[in-house]
């Protein structure tokens, strides 16, 4: 992404905000800081009820507010975050539950309401340390009331997306929403807020986003909204090109070649030959229908244990290698901007998932500012270049 048009027309120089917000990104996630994940942050659940997967279970065991406090204050360090900066990155994408906003009105008959407020003080003490270190933050809804998808990272393990079809849910993620853009809109280093992570797809979503964002637009004009696609990322490349008249929207696509069964059926080699012949002209055929304003909101070098073990090379060899055919087509001028899933991991060691194991086993560059173009059709030669 460039400056803003206008900023150009006029050669004026580009504010501090605009250069947070319209730079191309370059990052990572910060998971499991204030939604929190059992297979990336097990100690936190240490006490949680069951089925020990989300933040409400947690809340729902013993000695909860004490766990979580700890965690909230301790698992970000100065090393990380200057470990980020190190590695070139310019960006985090900032996880957070609805149930983290100060105001009882939020929470008010929804599943959290009986446990009270949660980190935004915290929150916003993570946003001015990113700043600190010249980051920019995109903050996430990750955990949307009722749930927007069926997993526990929406917050609950009730298995269902209660947010659709509910009307208090509804209304209560939208007071969520409107209390962020109020919180964030003038804040310099909030690149974006992106209205909900993963949802549900179905024919309820689009017509969601039309109204949240008509609404929103009333507190802010220009704040940067950012959408994820519900693994649509056709459909929904076109709507945000098309739908310019909402201001300033930005696609959000994940990119994981992990999890469906075709790919699980393919060796890693088919998967990153796929990645370099095909899916490449696939984004750049988005890019042009969401206008540019596209970027990949999660990628991870991670490969099912089935595809690596049909391929050629050992396994860090071959996420090594996906990662650097991603990175390939991501800087190739098709994704303004890109944020990796997750920073780090509390224990094991885990080259797929956790950026600084990665960069430990020279899975990823160890300067992603400096991470050359390549030509089209193209991938990385072994050994991977640190």
């Amino acid at each position: 992404m460039s400056a803003p048009a206008a900023a150009k027309a006029t050669n004026k120089a580009v504010s501090s905000r605009d250069y947070y917000r319209y730079r191309r990104f370059e990052g990572v996630n910060l998971g499991s800081w204030f939604v929190n994940e059992r297979w990336i942050c097990e100690s936190v659940f240490a006490n949680a009820a069951a089925p020990g997967q989300s933040d409400l279970d947690i809340c729902k065991g013993s000695n909860a507010q004490k766990i979580l406090e700890t965690h909230w204050d301790n698992w970000m360090t100065t090393s990380d975050w200057q470990f980020i900066v190190n590695q070139g990155m310019n960006t985090v994408r900032l996880p957070i539950g609805y149930y983290h906003l100060s105001q009882d009105s939020i929470i008010a008959d929804t599943d959290f309401a009986p446990y009270g407020h949660g980190a935004w003080d915290r929150i916003m003490m993570a946003i001015n340390t990113a700043a600190s270190y010249g980051l920019g933050v995109l903050v996430d809804l990750h955990a949307a009331p009722g749930g927007q998808n069926t997993q526990p990272h929406s917050g609950t393990s009730s298995g269902q997306a209660k947010l659709w079809g509910n009307a208090t849910n509804q209304a209560c993620c939208l007071s969520a929403l409107v209390f962020l853009v109020q919180k964030l809109s003038n804040v310099d280093n909030v690149i974006g807020l992106e209205l909900l992570n993963e949802p549900s797809n179905g024919n309820y979503l689009a017509g969601w986003y039309i109204d949240t964002m008509k609404e929103l637009r009333k507190y802010s004009s220009d704040f940067p909204i950012y959408i994820h696609d519900g693994f649509d990322p056709a459909y929904y490349a076109k709507f945000v090109g098309s739908h310019t008249d909402l201001g300033y929207v930005v696609q959000d696509t994940h990119f994981y070649r992990c999890f469906s069964a075709s790919d699980t059926a393919k060796s890693s080699d088919a998967i990153i030959q796929q990645v370099i012949t095909d899916t490449t002209g696939f984004w750049a055929s988005m890019a042009s229908w969401s206008k540019g304003r596209l970027i990949v909101g999660e990628w991870s070098a991670a490969l099912a244990d089935s595809s690596l073990k049909q391929s050629t090379r050992v396994f860090d060899s071959s996420r090594g290698y996906f990662a650097y055919v991603q990175l390939a087509m991501f800087k190739a001028d098709v994704a303004a901007g890109w944020m990796f899933w997750t920073v780090k991991k509390e224990s094991g060691k885990d080259t797929a998932w956790s950026l600084e194991d990665a960069r430990k086993a020279n899975t990823v560059p160890s300067d992603f500012s400096r991470f050359l173009v390549l030509p089209k059709g193209t991938a990385p030669q072994q050994p991977i270049p640190a």
